[in-house]
């Protein structure tokens, strides 16, 4: 059953009145009929029917280079403070927001490590440093932040 349903799917002949139509009339081409040359006049015509129009694209006429940096990011040892712990993702990126806003001048990374996802801020150097932001981040309501070992982004010129 399933054999003769493919066969009739994949090469049956059909009749006249089942062939699809395109545009008003019935239309149906075998190419082994066909055989060399030019293709019939109808044919190329309904060929040319079904494709797509070309594309319009909207291209500005002049295109203006980025500005180029003298500055790049590079990683580097150091240190970030750990702000806020949690399982689900959704906790995290909230948390990660309040933060951003407690400490704009910090970056703020959400890092996962199966199954926590955890809060960082900023890029320091020297442990002083995150020491000193770690004072910071418990006057803002962080009561249990502490300083980790990471790869931190610094510029380099």
């Amino acid at each position: 059953m399933i054999t003769g349903l493919a066969l009739a799917a994949c090469g049956a002949p059909r009749s006249p009145e089942t062939a699809p139509a395109v545009g008003e009339r019935p239309f149906s081409f075998d190419p082994a009929e066909h055989g060399p040359g030019p293709l019939p006049e109808d044919v190329e015509e309904t060929i040319r029917s079904l494709r797509p129009p070309p594309a319009q694209v909207d291209t500005p006429a002049v295109v203006a280079a980025p500005a180029k940096r003298d500055t790049l990011w590079t990683t580097a040892n150091g240190y970030r403070i750990q702000i806020f712990t949690s399982t689900t993702r959704e906790l995290a990126e909230a948390e990660a927001l309040k933060a951003r806003e407690r400490f704009p001048a910090d970056s703020v990374y959400i890092l996962f490590q199966s199954p926590w996802h955890r809060v960082r801020v900023g890029d320091f150097a020297t442990r002083q440093e995150a020491e000193d932001k770690i004072v910071e981040a418990k006057e803002k309501g962080y009561p249990d932040a502490f300083w980790v070992r990471s790869q931190i982004r610094v510029m380099s010129r």
